[in-house]
């Protein structure tokens, strides 16, 4: 989620199930979709799109990336990277985390970790290279950025997360305070950030990627649980110029209105997860993960099987 998370799609979906009706609702609904909406740089080349027009869509990949910026003057860096296939006619999505130092050729700029397409090209530039890794056309992209996944959180008065270990870590330079206990707890919206966004550790024993990745999935599944469990309408409207304020698709105000339309009754079952698993390498003094030939064939043939 670390901003993840589905949140143009799940977090939309399940809000909207029904629940959004009335006029004054309505009106703010359409207002936060129409400021969500962004242009595609890159034409959309998707050979299997979205049949907006019949009652049932077709099945569709849709990246989702989580951001930050240090500072005004940088371009960011996608610490979360997710590709969801989305199935509207069935109701289910799968999510597949990516590795952010995933050793991939990047178009027009070579062998580099994948974090390292966005502050060079943006969402287009991933989107693109994820597309030439596992031969596939990506339908558009979404993007949320750390404070909006706070506000979130905090709007919803926070999330139930099983902390596994004690997190704490310090660094004055990307302005990171971690101070997390183990156990049971219900996290706000920056205790919820550092849940998903810690890695290091201040005593040394640091946690992996895919450590962080998994909890980038616990957070999403706790978040759209609290939705799920939404007993009142009273935040409605602050959750949706939350959203509306801090989520930037390339999915227009109708493709997002039929979604909500197809996802009505969304069941938390019908969300699945899982991740890349590469291999850690070690080369001029930089960590990479490569990934083998069977998990890029295990991860294609997923994808291949959604989409039937």
């Amino acid at each position: 989620m670390r901003k993840i998370k589905v949140l143009v799609l799940v977090l939309l979906v399940v809000l909207m199930s029904g629940t959004v009706y009335g006029f004054n609702t309505y009106n703010k609904l359409k207002t936060n979709l129409g400021k969500m909406q962004i242009q595609d740089t890159v034409e959309n080349t998707a050979t299997e799109k979205p049949a907006l027009e019949q009652n049932k869509l077709q099945p569709f990949s849709l990246l989702l990336l989580g951001y930050d910026k240090y500072t005004k003057y940088d371009h960011g860096r996608s610490d979360t990277i997710i590709l969801a296939l989305v199935n509207p006619d069935s109701q289910k999505i799968q999510l597949i985390s990516i590795p952010r130092d995933l050793h991939v050729p990047i178009p027009g700029h070579g062998l580099d970790k994948i974090n390292s397409a966005y502050p060079r090209g943006g969402p287009p530039l991933v989107k693109e290279t994820i597309e030439d890794l596992f031969n596939i056309d990506i339908y558009g992209y979404a993007t949320i950025n750390y404070q909006g996944f706070i506000n979130l959180v905090d709007v919803l008065g926070g999330i139930d997360i099983n902390v596994p270990r004690t997190m704490r870590y310090n660094d004055p330079i990307s302005h990171t305070n971690i101070n997390l206990k183990k156990g049971q707890q219900i996290l706000a919206g920056k205790q919820a950030l550092d849940f998903v966004r810690f890695r290091k550790s201040n005593d040394g024993h640091h946690a992996s990627d895919y450590d962080r990745m998994k909890r980038q999935q616990q957070a999403l599944t706790a978040l759209t649980n609290k939705f799920l469990s939404l007993k009142t309408l009273s935040k409605t409207g602050e959750i949706l110029d939350t959203l509306g304020d801090n989520i930037k698709t390339t999915l227009t105000e109708k493709e997002m209105k039929s979604l909500i339309k197809s996802f009505y009754s969304f069941d938390i079952k019908s969300l699945e997860t899982t991740s890349l698993q590469g291999v850690s390498t070690y080369e001029d003094n930089i960590w990479y993960e490569e990934i083998p030939s069977e998990e890029l064939q295990r991860i294609k043939d997923l994808i291949s099987e959604f989409m039937q």
